[in-house]
């Protein structure tokens, strides 16, 4: 039996802390944010409910632990939606889960750009299905892009909502196809958790309807007894032995004292952009440009999903905010022919548009049946329709360590350089024309495109996963090219983008990797 140690507890680290400790191994897991109890959680919620609005409140006391900079064209907003803490950015999430097309996988050999993949659906598609399971996806195969299922969602889908019903009809008419979006919370009771209760809230779940990963994953896996989280930890560095593996890894908490975890088998599961920082903060004189980085990709071709946003007044009340998640999606310029030019998109309709009653409140300068009248005309007519788009690797969008401003524990913050060029462009602008004309189809009075960009939380390519030691830094296996005990399992493993969510492909990739190193 091998000791693990990950590095990281989001949807990657607690799926694999629990797929090896079922398998007999034994599990360290460091995680730099803390374990947040059900009374924090239920006091976000209420300050929620208050009107109050947080943002993302899973952010750390000590805010220099999260600092980043940006010097590229785009600045990516990272902490708006990713989370430190058992659970990670699951904690927050929105909680769609739409597997990648087969297509994504083989981008080169489809359309002649940018790279295939090592693995193909088939290999990932088995365990797509257990990672439903083991999330709890609430679905229905009515997608008719979507790749083979070997099973059935092991929930029936989230209803369509007023928005929903409203934008299918002008579909149809178009001829084009909007079907259920796969989603990672309760139609019914699951996994001992609710069913969703439509409280709109869902930032902070009252009712356990959405998955986190502390619940469906960490705490089982501490359950089998294999398993421990340090919270508050934020790994420091890795440090090698003279044979050139792993030996251990330096953390500390918040008294900046340093501690060390050994293993035999080390992986780190933290991001997109702290998995690169990290390696880049481990150099070595075996290793100068950062560890596992021979190849000089380490930290290069950072993805995104850049989003494009169309909204539309109607004259009939559409009752959003009734949920606040995304029940409808479309896949019908994400199967596309043309990606070898444009860049493909997922669009979905969001069951959120205009102000809510408060915030039309706040700012109508009225009282009483004049403010009630206010609300009556202006709150319920708005659609928002949402898209995000592809985006091919390019080694110019890349993590570096800041040489001047360092965080909390004295180490260069990351260093963000971003940009995206014509195809991805061209893909935003088709999206706004596709959504603006769905929208007028469906009675809209207008049709407004965003004229800035929405960037999730999908940080990909950074540890890129290939067969060519010289152009990637892990291979289809997860292991890096470099360093025979050290794995990444992070969406930094994206060869390419696609448009699918990745928390689902994730955690797959976690499942996977658990059956390989355990011999499973």
């Amino acid at each position: 039996m091998s000791e693990f140690c990950i590095v990281g507890a989001g949807a990657a680290g607690c799926a694999l802390a629990l797929r090896l400790a079922r398998r007999g191994q034994r599990v360290t897991v460091i995680e730099s944010g803390p374990r947040y109890t059900e009374e924090q959680k239920e006091r976000f919620f209420l300050q929620y409910r208050s009107g109050r609005d947080l943002g993302n409140p899973y952010r750390l006391p000590e805010a220099s632990i999260e600092a980043y900079r940006n010097d590229g064209k785009v600045n990516l907003p990272l902490n708006y939606e990713r989370s430190r803490g058992l659970g990670g950015t699951t904690l927050f999430w929105l909680g769609n889960t739409p597997r990648m097309l087969p297509d994504d996988f083989r981008m080169r050999s489809r359309f002649g750009v940018a790279e295939d993949w090592p693995i193909s659906y088939d290999e990932l598609e088995p365990y797509y299905a257990q990672a439903e399971v083991e999330i709890g996806i609430a679905g229905t195969d009515d997608n008719p892009f979507a790749g083979h299922r070997s099973t059935p969602y092991p929930m029936p889908p989230i209803p369509f909502s007023l928005a929903d019903k409203l934008i299918k009809k002008a579909t149809d008419r178009l001829g084009y196809d909007l079907h259920h979006t796969p989603q990672a919370r309760n139609s019914v009771g699951y996994g001992g958790r609710s069913e969703c209760l439509g409280c709109a809230f869902c930032m902070v779940c009252p009712s356990g309807a959405k998955a986190t990963f502390d619940r469906t994953h960490a705490l089982p896996a501490e359950q089998t007894g294999r398993v421990r989280f340090l919270t508050d930890c934020t790994a420091l560095r890795l440090e090698l032995d003279a044979s050139g593996r792993v030996a251990r890894v330096v953390y500390a908490g918040l008294d900046r004292v340093e501690h060390a975890q050994e293993a035999d088998v080390f992986v780190v599961s933290s991001g997109g952009i702290e998995t690169p920082r990290l390696l880049l903060l481990s150099a070595s004189a075996r290793f100068p440009d950062g560890l596992a980085n021979r190849s000089g990709v380490l930290g290069r071709h950072l993805m995104n999903h850049p989003v494009a946003n169309t909204t539309g007044t109607f004259e009939q009340r559409l009752d959003p905010f009734r949920v606040i998640f995304e029940s409808s999606e479309s896949f019908q310029f994400y199967a596309t022919g043309t990606r070898a030019e444009t860049a493909a998109f997922l669009w979905n309709v969001n069951n959120t548009g205009g102000d809510r009653p408060a915030e039309i409140a706040e700012t109508a300068g009225l009282w009483g049946d004049a403010l009630l009248s206010r609300i009556e005309t202006d709150f319920g007519h708005t659609a928002s329709l949402s898209a995000g788009v592809d985006q091919l690797p390019d080694p110019r969008n890349r993590i570096r360590l800041d040489p001047h401003e360092v965080d909390y524990f004295g180490s260069p913050v990351p260093l963000i350089t971003y940009d995206f060029d014509g195809y991805t462009q061209r893909g935003l602008e088709r999206a706004r024309q596709v959504m603006a004309e769905v929208l007028i189809e469906a009675g809209a009075r207008n049709a407004e495109g965003s004229k800035v960009n929405w960037w999730p939380g999908h940080h990909l390519g950074t540890v890129r996963m290939g067969n060519d030691a010289a152009r990637s830094v892990v291979d289809r296996n997860l292991r890096t090219h470099d360093v025979p005990n050290l794995y990444l399992c992070t969406t930094g493993v994206w060869t390419t983008g696609g448009c699918a969510n990745p928390t689902l492909t994730l955690t797959a990739l976690a499942l996977r990797l658990g059956d390989h190193l355990s011999g499973g």
